[in-house]
């Protein structure tokens, strides 16, 4: 399979999935709070005036035609209104149209509350063998409790009225475009940085860790009794590390020490070494053989002989995958992101303050959703130090 970039394409099933549930919660809720807002003013035919070619000087021009249907007091109001009607359509499409690969290893729910609780149950113990005139024995069962709170995130941006009315270039379109690329992209920072538990930064500000598990990886295991081992010794992916963490997943236990099924369909790396993770999954023959001597060949780790973790994985890569980074992960199982509101564009009242005294329209992106672990032994970090060798 080709490795998973932002850009190029691929999905995955659970990839188109979590897309679903995001364009149904941004669409459905956009739309229908702006088809409320034209139809209150007596518009039915918004979407057509909303999307007339030309750019932002048309569009311009088709919201003060549509504004000047309505009674003049209401006029000025009813364009500033349709403006920010138009600036979310385009937020709209181009936050979707953003290509990210978080979607590849994350589940992706809707929320309809302040948080949202996870308490999956873990296997009941197995059968054991009952002599005669004994009692059965009793099994019992552990599970997982988590509280995901939703964040609120959002920022302003400010438009010139001056840009609204002389724009020839696109510079509004290209603004109101990159708020919706940066609330997309601003997701796949913060999801793959708590994954991989990074210190990494954007736009200044830290990325945060995880809320939910305070050390989500240990080659020692992340329950008592060394349960749950779900790190590797830490080094640079190598098929010996890809082997080594797979075997970890295979062997996996919950928190009473059952065996619990684990199965990594994802190599999640840094733009570092995705080529080199390519060549290890996707070789016919060995990609890392020990020998070139002639009498070795076909012999186990030499030269021609089969490479045993071909397509053991697909590869996914991410700008903002710490680097070096590397993880085997089972998707959509141990990590969600919940959306509580979609990305959406507020627009400040075109009639009072900046956008009255300064005539500058003004607009707030705002959005609420968290994202954390809810059973990390789902996810086998290859390399929790980021080590270069």
């Amino acid at each position: 399979m080709k490795f998973i970039e932002a850009g190029n394409g691929v999905k995955t099933n659970l990839m188109e999935a979590n897309e679903k549930v995001m364009r149904s919660h941004q669409i459905e809720t956009t739309e229908r709070e702006i088809k409320h807002l034209c139809e209150s003013l007596g518009i039915k035919d918004f979407k057509k005036v909303l999307s007339m070619p030309g750019g932002a000087k048309r569009f311009r021009e088709g919201a003060y035609a549509a504004a000047s249907k309505l009674r003049e007091a209401q006029a000025e109001l009813a364009f500033g209104q349709l403006l920010r009607a138009g600036v979310q359509n385009q937020f709209n499409d181009i936050y979707q149209a953003v290509e990210v690969t978080y979607t590849a290893a994350v589940r992706e729910v809707g929320s309809n509350k302040r948080q949202e609780f996870y308490a999956p149950l873990e296997r009941i113990g197995f059968p054991k063998k009952v002599l005669a005139g004994d009692s059965f024995p009793e099994t019992n069962f552990k599970g997982v409790d988590k509280e995901l709170v939703n964040s609120k995130y959002g920022m302003l941006v400010a438009f010139e009225r001056e840009l609204f009315d002389d724009d020839m270039t696109g510079q509004i379109a290209s603004r109101s475009g990159q708020m919706g690329e940066n609330a997309r992209i601003h997701e796949e920072a913060f999801v793959w940085n708590r994954i991989f538990n990074g210190t990494q930064s954007l736009d200044g500000e830290l990325l945060p860790v995880s809320l939910t598990y305070t050390t989500p990886f240990s080659s020692s295991g992340i329950h008592a009794g060394g349960y749950g081992i779900n790190a590797t010794t830490a080094a640079r992916i190598s098929q010996t590390q890809v082997q080594a963490g797979w075997i970890l997943a295979k062997k996996m236990t919950d928190q009473s020490g059952r065996a619990m099924l684990v199965m990594p369909k994802l190599l999640a790396v840094s733009p570092q070494d995705i080529f080199f993770a390519e060549i290890l999954m996707g070789s016919v023959q060995n990609p890392s053989s020990s020998s070139t001597q002639t009498a070795d060949i076909g012999k186990v780790g030499s030269v021609m002989s089969i490479n045993p973790i071909k397509n053991l994985a697909a590869v996914v890569s991410s700008r903002f995958i710490p680097d070096y980074g590397a993880m085997l992960i089972d998707a959509g199982k141990g990590f969600v992101f919940q959306r509580r509101d979609p990305q959406e564009v507020v627009q400040e009242n075109p009639l009072s303050g900046p956008a009255f005294s300064q005539e500058v329209y003004r607009y707030k992106t705002r959005a609420r959703w968290e994202a954390d672990f809810i059973d990390p032994k789902f996810n086998i970090n290859l390399n929790t130090s980021f080590s270069s060798t």
